[in-house]
């Protein structure tokens, strides 16, 4: 081989071998593969550091309605309450009113079920009294038949006088509880939407004297209530006895995230206090887009304890431990 091709062939090799070493490092060619940057063999051993945030494990957001007046607010904004305490007093003179034509509707029903219950009752009266009617003229046709020479015609006219009388009283009765149970049928159906209608209303006005419905702490207050809007928040209470971290998973990130996973928890200023918990659950995602961002999904991390470092409203970083289990 001349010394010439010998030159050539030296550039060509370099040049082929540049070009792989191109292809096998160059960041933005493996960037295009994400695929390829997160190998299945390392799918239970990734280790997912995500932000989380803190929440109650229970709050209840008192809000005024449309319609109605707060009369008092009871409590102040900090104080701790006990469960069933006396939160605030809500007028609704609407309401009230509602009510009231409700029960006038349920009476006029009840009414009219007494009447069906009452013309029953006379009807049966009726046939009795015609049973004992035709008791009667049947004992004095018997006299008829034992006694010779007994006459019974003279006797015989009022009793089927008052005969007549009584059927025909068991005609016109037994018509009118025909009518009246007719009319029972078509108000059924009503009635039993009016008895929920009722409940339902009967409820509301029950609430009008707000309580707690668990122990815990007034993070939000009305400062005056006369200016309330509907929808604008009257109170509001936290129960602080235990937490919740709702943490934020991006979409590549589910792959590694499970129930049950073990985590830890931890103050993005603070990594030296931890505390243990585990997922409780991984709920949907949404199917809007985000304007910004790669997609998130959320999920709920339930704390083995309460410690004092943590409050609700904090943004801490959790760690989920790979392949660990509650």
């Amino acid at each position: 081989m001349t010394l010439k091709r010998m030159r050539t062939l030296s550039a060509w090799l370099a040049g082929y071998f540049a070009l792989i070493g191109i292809l096998v490092l160059s960041p933005q060619l493996v960037a295009q593969n994400p695929a390829g940057s997160l190998p299945n063999a390392a799918a239970n051993t990734e280790l997912i550091e995500a932000r989380g945030f803190v929440f109650p494990k229970k709050k209840m957001v008192l809000k005024l309605h449309s319609g109605e007046h707060v009369t008092e607010i009871l409590v102040s904004k900090g104080e701790r309450v006990k469960v069933g305490q006396l939160l605030a007093r809500i007028d609704n003179p609407a309401l009230l009113t509602t009510y009231m034509d409700l029960i006038g509707k349920r009476n006029d029903y009840e009414v009219l079920r007494d009447e069906v219950d009452e013309c029953a009752l006379e009807l049966t009266l009726q046939q009795s009294d015609l049973d004992k009617q035709n008791a009667k003229i049947n004992t004095m046709r018997k006299a008829t038949d034992t006694i010779s020479n007994y006459s019974i015609d003279n006797l015989m006219v009022p009793l089927n006088e008052k005969l007549s009388e009584l059927e025909d009283k068991i005609k016109t009765t037994t018509m009118r509880l025909a009518h009246l149970q007719a009319r029972l049928r078509a108000q059924r159906e009503a009635a039993d939407l009016l008895e929920r209608e009722l409940e339902a209303t009967k409820l509301r006005l029950g609430q009008n004297m707000q309580r707690a419905p668990f122990g815990g702490i007034v993070v939000e207050r009305a400062v005056d209530p006369a200016l309330l809007s509907p929808e604008d928040v009257i109170c509001e209470v936290w129960d602080d006895s235990a937490f919740i971290v709702e943490l934020e998973i991006l979409q590549h990130q589910l792959t590694y995230v499970r129930t049950g996973q073990s985590v830890i928890v931890a103050l993005d200023f603070g990594r030296s206090q931890t505390v243990r918990g585990f997922v409780e659950s991984i709920e949907a995602g949404s199917l809007v887009p985000p304007v910004s961002g790669p997609p998130k999904f959320k999920a709920i991390v339930k704390l083995e304890k309460t410690v004092p470092w943590l409050r609700p409203g904090m943004q801490v970083t959790v760690r989920v431990q790979p392949g660990g289990t509650k």
